[in-house]
């Protein structure tokens, strides 16, 4: 790839007022390198020339702030960062500039010395004067241009509140909330835009974003189908529809709003509905070269393609895509002289030992990091935060060329983490949702009497941090995401020199946020703890029942549309747990590894000595100690399990029922044979002929004529996705080879002899 052609070609076609080819090709280059300035740049002008001037502003601002922290930093990227800056601020003021009254002599001086860019000069002015409307919008004019977003946030309500017509300034504080974590208050922003003019499609679009931040589907939903209504041209929304659709189990909607939206854009929906191919098994590979989905940086759907062609198309047609995923994927290293501080570099180099904790769910993940949590060489975050933190735009909503303000935008996207008890969502999908991640963590019931709700001091984390900060003249999210745990560990008052290890609970990571953290810690090991599948399956299932007492007090589209839910869970469940297991097994560089719970509560001692001596740590019988910053952890009760305890086996020795029958349990072990050999589970029920169960004329499984009977519905209205369902099952059977390649990498942890 010739960059300086592609930004010569990228001026010429701005020069001739091609705006919708530069535009292509500027995101084909983010695609390949999302921190590249100047696509970024060229993009600012091409929205700019286009009369849409939020959107430019965006661009200029992220210009900006990839060009700060570019690698290559150097006097001639310092001389185009003051200009840009310079023109940032021109560009800025015309857009959300305030209307000096020109008899006010404070409004008349303020606009001076913003002109001549005395920023800090025109704060102390304004707070020695009567603030007026005017200064008080300038006031926040200026704290966005130096960056300091937490102090315009203060401001912004008072200025909704006087500047009510001003729909620009309303725009951009709810862009600014959004940006930094606030959604519900950004959501109130939007809703008050949509009051003022619900032509507006743009608005509709920001509330529907907000929505799928918080997985609010239905209501994302709703969302998108105004800004279709409004305008049924907008490629995005429908695709991001479709997407919605899908996760609500919609498949038919998705399938159909993309046949509709041929019209618009015949190849685009063509090759989405494609790459329904992950549900439907059509067409994939066929998708593989389309170049459409980089020119608009659709990883998720590459991520998706990958996940289906490994278990539709074999290893090898899934490889393809993978290398192209890598190749697109990037992550800025500094020089390894970044640090000044000898005695710090030290600390960080050790951490280069990161362990990965994977789950399937179910599977005893918090439990297990509870024994691992306040090792004396272990440094670790309690709960899941962190998850999403290797996402593709995590690290672009906290870094900045402030470093202060680095810290702080920090502190806001992950305040669950100093307080348990908060139900601000954090960046990723954690555990099936972003909100009260604490508790769903077992984290707000910790101690003996479970009363104690996980707080911590953020005060005190904040100073240690800005006291690492002082050592980087710049920083990116590998080292930050170092001394986001040397800090926690410091935070614990214990001796930070000790620790050689980081227990990085990923918990659940999407294709995309597991690829970036191994292209970032290419020599960290992963770790899985598993549980018998059926186990599993029936826990998932047997959660997903609705809360209510009488179905038939419902209607009957109503418990259709529940049993829909229900369904679409276990087979996400299903396939989720497979693929996503099988996917990030094959990402492994040499070997992933394996724990099993059943191993765990029957022989504690001695798989943690085994455990340490895969971590690299000393074992100590603080290893089989449960608790979360020296409080005792108890696991969250479950329906099938109202109470576990520590090395409590019950929950490891239920036996299956609940749901499966005996019919049930012998077509999913079938499914499941390569996990079960491998990891040396027996299959319990193997007396009837494996054939006859799965070609008998018997469509239904035994569980799911359950369901029907608790929904009181028609066989006749779940005869399609139970169709689905045989369907999906077959394939999963007719890849066990495939499957067995994969596990080959796997290698099971046992209990020290």
């Amino acid at each position: 790839m010739n960059l300086l052609n592609d930004l010569k070609k990228g001026a010429i076609l701005i020069k001739d007022r091609k705006l919708d080819e530069a535009e292509k090709l500027y995101i084909y280059l983010l695609a390949r390198m999302p921190e590249f300035p100047d696509a970024y740049y060229g993009l600012y002008k091409v929205f700019l020339l286009k009369d849409k001037r939020k959107q430019a502003i965006g661009y200029f601002t992220k210009a900006l702030d990839q060009l700060s922290i570019s690698i290559s930093y150097n006097d001639i990227h310092k001389k185009i960062f003051n200009d840009w800056k310079s023109e940032y601020k021109e560009v800025f003021r015309k857009d959300y500039g305030y209307r000096f009254v020109k008899n006010d002599k404070h409004d008349l001086y303020v606009e001076q010395l913003i002109k001549k860019e005395k920023f800090k000069e025109a704060l102390i002015y304004i707070n020695k004067v009567d603030l007026t409307k005017n200064l008080l919008l300038a006031k926040y004019t200026i704290y966005k241009t130096l960056d300091e977003d937490s102090k315009a946030i203060n401001l912004s309500f008072k200025l909704l509140n006087i500047f009510t017509d001003n729909v620009s300034l309303w725009f951009d504080i709810g862009n600014l909330l959004q940006k930094n974590g606030y959604y519900y208050s950004s959501v109130k922003v939007f809703v008050g835009l949509v009051k003022k003019d619900e032509s507006n499609y743009e608005y509709f679009y920001k509330l529907a974003h907000l929505a799928f931040d918080i997985d609010d589907f239905n209501i994302a939903s709703e969302y998108l189908k105004k800004v279709l209504k409004l305008n049924k041209e907008e490629k995005k929304a429908r695709l991001q529809l479709s997407m919605a659709f899908i996760q609500l189990g919609y498949l038919d909607d998705a399938r159909k709003l993309l046949e509709d939206g041929k019209e618009y854009h015949d190849d685009f929906c063509t090759n989405i509905i494609s790459l329904l191919s992950f549900m439907e098994i059509n067409g994939c590979i066929d998708y593989l070269d389309n170049d459409d989905i980089l020119d608009n940086g659709k990883f998720v759907y590459l991520a998706h393609l990958y996940e289906a062609l490994l278990i539709y198309r074999g290893n090898e047609k899934a490889k393809l895509v993978l290398d192209k995923i890598d190749k697109i994927l990037s992550f800025n290293t500094f020089d390894k002289d970044r640090v000044k501080d000898k005695t710090l570099k030290y600390k960080l180099d050790k951490l280069e030992n990161t362990i990965a904790f994977f789950t399937i769910g179910r599977g005893g993940s918090f439990f297990f990091h509870s024994l691992i949590d306040g090792h004396k060489d272990v440094a670790t975050i309690p709960g899941v935060y962190l998850k999403g933190y290797f996402g593709l735009d995590t690290w672009s909503k906290i870094v900045s060329s402030n470093k202060s303000e680095i810290l702080n935008k920090f502190m806001r996207l992950y305040e669950p983490i100093f307080n348990a008890s908060s139900s601000n969502p954090v960046p990723g999908d954690p555990m099936s949702g972003k909100v009260n991640i604490g508790e769903k963590s077992g984290l707000t019931t910790l101690g003996k009497n479970r009363d104690i709700s996980l707080k911590l001091d953020k005060v005190k984390f904040i100073n240690i941090m800005k006291k690492y900060l002082k050592s980087f003249s710049k920083i990116n999210e590998k080292e930050f995401f170092k001394l986001i745990h040397l800090a926690f560990e410091e935070l614990r008052d214990v001796n930070v020199n000790e620790k050689n290890a980081i227990f990085y609970h990923i918990h659940n990571p999407t294709l995309i946020e597991y690829m970036r953290f191994l292209k970032i810690f290419p020599n960290s090991k992963s770790l899985y703890i598993i549980r018998n599948w059926l186990q599993v399956l029936e826990s998932w299932m047997h959660s997903s029942y609705p809360n209510f007492k009488l179905a038939k007090n419902l209607s009957y589209e109503i418990r259709l549309d529940n049993f829909k839910f229900v369904y679409q869970k276990m087979l996400n469940t299903i396939n989720t747990r497979t693929i996503h297991q099988r996917s990030n097994m094959f990402l492994g560089k040499d070997s992933v590894y394996a724990l099993k719970l059943e191993d765990l509560k029957d022989k504690p001692k001695e798989v943690m000595q085994a455990i340490s001596k895969f971590m690299n740590i000393e074992y100590s019988d603080d290893l089989i100690e449960s608790s979360f910053m020296g409080y005792e952890f108890h696991s969250n009760k479950s329906r099938l399990n109202k109470d576990i305890s520590k090395f409590d086996k019950s929950s490891v020795n239920r036996k299956i029922g609940v749901l499966f029958s005996e019919r049930d349990s012998l077509l999913l072990n079938t499914i499941l044979k390569p996990w079960n050999e491998h990891f040396e589970y027996k299959n319990e029920f193997d007396c009837l002929s494996v054939k006859n169960a799965f070609n008998e004329n018997k469509l239904t499984m035994d569980w799911e004529l359950k369901l029907m009977n608790y929904f009181e519905l028609n066989e006749q209205d779940i005869l399609s996705v139970i169709k689905f369902r045989k369907e999906k099952f077959e394939l999963l059977l007719n890849t066990q080879d495939e499957i067995k390649i994969q596990l080959q990498k796997v290698k099971l942890i046992k209990p020290e002899l």
